[in-house]
C-alpha cells in the first residue's frame, strides 16, 4: 500500500512538473521513483537519527541515498559500496567500524556517510557545494546534473516527509 501511495505521489509530481525543463522525473519512470522511495522509507529512522546528531537535513541524506543507490543497501559500483556509495578510503577516514563489508550494513553506511557530509558542510557551507563535493571530491561545475537531481530529490523527500506514518 505504501508503495502505491508513493507511486501516486510520483505521478502527481510528473503531471505538476511536465512543462519544466530538465525535470528529474522525466528521466525515470513514476514506478521507479515510487519503488525507490519505498525502499528508502525503511531507512528513514536511521537517516533522521544520524542527521539529528550532526544537524544535517534528513531530506538531503535521503536524496543522496536515492541518487547514489536507489536505496539498495547492497549496491556496489567499482570501488563504492552500500546505500551512500562510499569508497573504502573515505570510509576509513570517516569512522568505519570493522571491515569494508560493514559498508553494506545500512546503519554503518549511513553513519559514515553522514560523518563525511558533515565534514563537507563544515568545509563548503552551501548545499550545492556540499552535494558537488560528495559526488566529485570537491565542488565543481562539471557535475551540475548530479547536483540538480539531488536538489530535486531533496525537495520531493521534504515535501512528502517520510516521517509521516501514512506514507
Amino acid at each position: 500500500m505504501k508503495a502505491l501511495i508513493l507511486i501516486a505521489i510520483g505521478y502527481w509530481l510528473c503531471i505538476r512538473n511536465r512543462d519544466k525543463q530538465n525535470v528529474l522525473l522525466g528521466k525515470i519512470s513514476v514506478q521507479e521513483l515510487g519503488t525507490d522511495m519505498a525502499r528508502i522509507r525503511q531507512y528513514w529512522n536511521l537517516i533522521t537519527e544520524e542527521a539529528s546528531k550532526r544537524n544535517l537535513d534528513p531530506c538531503l541524506i535521503a536524496a543522496i541515498i536515492h541518487k547514489e543507490s536507489q536505496g539498495r543497501h547492497n549496491a556496489r559500483n567499482r570501488i563504492y559500496h552500500g546505500l551512500m556509495q562510499i569508497s573504502e578510503q573515505t570510509a576509513q577516514r570517516y569512522g568505519l567500524h570493522g571491515s569494508i563489508q560493514n559498508l553494506y550494513n545500512p546503519r554503518e553506511n549511513i553513519r559514515v556517510g553522514v560523518n563525511y557530509l558533515t565534514k563537507l558542510r563544515d568545509l563548503y557551507g552551501e548545499d550545492w557545494k556540499v552535494i558537488s563535493a560528495y559526488n566529485a571530491g570537491s565542488p565543481t561545475l562539471k557535475n551540475q546534473g548530479y547536483v540538480r537531481d539531488v536538489h530535486q530529490l531533496k525537495q520531493i523527500y521534504c515535501q512528502f516527509s517520510l516521517s509521516t506514518p501514512s506514507i
